[in-house]
């Protein structure tokens, strides 16, 4: 079960990007890579939901 769950986040983590946190105001803003941003229609101005989850954070636009 251990080298399961291994293997579940090994999949995931291939398939992620480096990102740039930076100091917008009294926020801490993300820099979402354009090909990212293309593939979930995701623009300035568009609204979205960040989530906590076991993992770290989750951004999911709306």
């Amino acid at each position: 079960k251990q080298l399961k769950v291994l293997a579940n986040k090994y999949r995931k983590l291939r398939h992620a990007k480096d990102i740039t946190f930076a100091k917008w105001g009294n926020s801490i803003a993300v820099r979402i890579p354009s090909d990212i941003a293309n593939e979930y229609n995701i623009s300035a101005g568009k609204h979205g939901t960040l989530t906590k989850d076991k993992e770290g954070i989750k951004i999911i636009p709306t």
